[in-house]
């Protein structure tokens, strides 16, 4: 599967619905036995619910992993349900330089309310810097 990227956008047929997540088979321009998961929480920002997919749907999700085989692909689809966010987002580059304000300090990481950009889905001008691990 050397056509499969992260970053991409692939779409597919949900298959099945857990707690664990969704599978997604019938990938668009892949062979017909191809799977791909999603996580819980990457199904929405909305929150880790099954709900947000159902069987037969068809969507749209970003490739966020690949197996070291190459053979198990993540998939995300609360990285396609902000358009606004994800394209600010992709347009990062290291070095880039924002600014705001610390709204809030966790032990898994800093919240701040950023200067420029889009509203984050959850927390509207608040984004997330993780902690180092």
């Amino acid at each position: 599967m050397a056509d499969v990227r992260a970053g991409q956008i692939r779409s597919g047929t949900v298959t099945d619905v857990t707690k664990a997540g969704a599978v997604v088979c019938h990938l668009d321009g892949l062979p017909p036995d191809t799977t791909a998961r999603i996580g819980p929480l990457d199904l929405s920002w909305r929150g880790a619910s099954p709900d947000v997919v159902r069987f037969g749907q068809r969507v749209s999700a970003e490739v966020i992993g690949l197996g070291p085989d190459q053979g198990r692909i993540r998939l995300s689809l609360a990285a396609t349900e902000n358009p606004e966010l994800r394209a600010f987002l992709t347009s990062l580059r290291p070095g880039d330089l924002l600014s705001g304000v610390v709204a809030d300090l966790r032990p898994f990481g800093v919240f701040v309310a950023l200067d420029d950009g889009p509203p984050h889905p959850l927390y509207p001008g608040v984004e997330l810097i993780k902690a180092p691990t």
